[in-house]
């Protein structure tokens, strides 16, 4: 059902100056505010962007304030976000600007009739009209403006004010009486007075009484026909000549509906361009207050507020480094719980060789241990020597307690793993194979075993492992301990000049070993000299590892130079095997691994 809201108040003068905007709607949405993409835009302080809307619903009309600031005025009572029925006749305000809400009468798609069967003239009439007589009728289109009996009235009253000359019509010639055959016209008649008895409530009523009555059959007249005026009758005379209506039934929906010239401060919406708009709906004063107030309330309110001060280009470049943070925080969140890549690890090494290379994997129980053995792990080792030979085990141990981890070879009980210290992480752990215990040409079996589990479920882990098989000379026990003060003496000679030479350290360590190893694998040893052999070895040791991690920085700091400087490196790397001559110390096997790092033809030569 279609409905208007026309501007009786828009509070630029008295609301009887000019012809006041009319917005006719059909039967769809109206919304008002102040932004050009409203229905109805609203130039008033206190319209809000989004106003309020009115909506038919369920066959009514309904008005709904949609959170403005200042609220929407319905007959006097302010709504602030709420709903109400809409009826003919209400008053809808926003600001000064007031709004008188109607619904418009139904269009027909039928030609409508009229019920004037009083005479020959025939008057353009409303769409309620009803009838009398099926044959009188006239075109109503929807570009035809509604009757309005008043408007009528004024305009003969400024038709005979402009003509006063014009005010009555020559009488016509009497017809001749007695003619049955002829119908009377409508100049026969006398003439009325205008406002004789005029119901200004009644449309219908109040045309009729402007109409001379007579008996006569109806005629069948469109407005292109000429209509003489009856006698007495004043002449309206249009300012300019009416175009024929043509004869149509036109549907309400695709006729269209001429709107009225709109005032300064209410048009309609969505006809402008966005910078027409911004000129016209720029915040005033108070608006920014209010909004300021409102920010002020809460705390994400304040930060809204003062990031919406800041400058375009400011606002995107913190927009920006926001989500490059959240970006980069993501990326560390997924580093940190992301499971760590799986290890692709080699076959289990098995097999302990003879001065060679390191078995750098772990093994025991844990999860920071490469093979996982509970209980229990156990190598192979071979010894080809032409005489009796002495082992030697280097190796490291972590997680161990105190009589946990047993070491045997060949089911000969060597003791325990030592327990854990304070500098567990570089410690350097040994152990003596006995000459006695050792099959030649033969495999031999050594073992660590977690006495602890099952049933217990401990950590244990044993790494860094590396064999040294060193023959024995064959002698007699009487000539052993000569042997060996021979070694300690070489040893000692060594030890006072490795400040001189390069090798010397670790000369003296080997000579110390050999006394060492001599004393070990005799029945009824020395203690005194055992207990020299064993501390001067284990000391020259600590040294030579000492000697080898300093030379190491010296590499490390040519290597990570911004520009890293190899020639340094190299001259340091094969320094180092000066200081390691063989492979008796790991040093030596690490030199190798560098070297052909960086240049494999040079190692390779070597």
């Amino acid at each position: 059902m279609p409905y208007s809201l026309t501007v009786t108040n828009d509070g630029s003068g008295p609301a009887g100056r000019g012809k006041k905007p009319e917005f006719v709607f059909d039967s769809e949405e109206a919304r008002l505010g102040r932004t050009a993409d409203n229905d109805i835009v609203v130039k008033d302080p206190n319209a809000s962007r989004k106003h309020c809307r009115v909506f038919p619903k369920d066959g009514k009309f309904w008005l709904e304030d949609l959170g403005s600031a200042n609220g929407t005025a319905w007959n006097g009572t302010t709504l602030h976000g709420t709903t109400v029925e809409l009826k003919h006749g209400d008053k809808i305000s926003i600001g000064e600007v007031t709004f008188g809400f109607a619904i418009q009468s139904t269009p027909s798609a039928e030609v409508p009739v009229y019920d004037f069967d009083f005479g020959d003239t025939v008057v353009r009439g409303g769409y309620g009209a009803k009838t009398v007589d099926p044959d009188a009728g006239v075109v109503q289109t929807s570009l035809t403006p509604a009757f309005d009996p008043h408007e009528v009235l004024r305009e003969r009253e400024r038709s005979t004010r402009r003509s006063p000359g014009a005010a009555k019509a020559p009488a016509p010639a009497p017809k001749p009486a007695g003619d049955p055959s002829k119908t009377a016209d409508l100049d026969d008649e006398p003439a009325q007075p205008i406002h004789e008895n005029v119901d200004a409530t009644d449309p219908v009523r109040a045309m009729t009484n402007l109409i001379p009555q007579q008996a006569a059959k109806p005629l069948h007249r469109t407005m292109t026909d000429e209509v003489p005026a009856p006698a007495g009758a004043i002449v309206v005379t249009p300012a300019e000549p009416v175009a024929p209506v043509a004869v149509a039934a036109a549907s309400p929906a695709a006729a269209p509906v001429a709107q009225p010239a709109e005032s300064d401060r209410v048009r309609r919406g969505k006809d402008k361009t966005q910078d027409e708009d911004s000129q016209v709906a720029e915040p005033t004063a108070a608006d920014k207050l209010r909004v300021r107030r409102q920010a002020n309330k809460t705390t994400m309110g304040r930060l809204t507020y003062a990031f919406g001060q800041l400058p375009r280009g400011l606002r995107i470049a913190a927009i920006s480094v926001t989500l490059a943070s959240l970006a980069g925080l993501g990326f560390v969140v997924v580093w940190l719980f992301a499971p760590a890549p799986k290890r692709v690890l080699p076959a289990e090494p098995v097999e302990l060789v003879n001065l060679g290379p390191i078995i750098e994997y772990s093994f025991g129980a844990g999860d920071a241990v490469d093979y996982e053995r509970t209980d229990l792990k156990t190598f192979s080792f071979k010894v080809t020597t032409p005489t009796r030979a002495v082992g030697l085990l280097h190796y490291h141990a972590r997680d161990v307690g105190k009589d946990e981890v047993a070491l045997s070879v060949n089911g000969y009980d060597l003791g325990f793993v030592p327990p854990d210290t304070t500098n567990t992480a570089d410690r350097d752990l040994d152990l003596v194979l006995p000459a006695g215990q050792l099959k030649r040409n033969e495999l031999n079996q050594l073992t660590f075993d977690n006495v602890k589990n099952p049933p217990g479920k401990d950590g244990w882990a044993v790494w860094s492992l590396w064999l040294q098989l060193m023959p024995l000379p064959d002698i007699s026990v009487e000539e052993t301990p000569v042997a060996a003060k021979e070694d300690l003496d070489r040893a000692q000679k060594f030890f006072d000049l490795r400040e001189i030479g390069p090798d010397a350290l670790f000369n003296a360590w080997r000579a110390y070993r050999d006394a060492w190893l001599k004393l070990e694998s005799m029945p009824g040893r020395p203690n005194d000299l055992y207990a020299v052999a064993r501390g001067q070895q284990t000391e020259t040791w600590r040294l030579l590892d000492r000697r080898c991690k300093l030379m190491q920085i010296d590499v490390q700091r040519a290597l990570t130079k911004t520009t890293p400087d190899y020639d340094t490196a190299r001259i340091v790397l094969n320094d180092m095997l000066r200081y390691f001559p063989t492979r008796e110390h790991p040093c030596h096997n690490l030199v190798k691994s560098l070297l052909e790092q960086l240049d494999p033809t040079t190692a390779q030569g070597e």
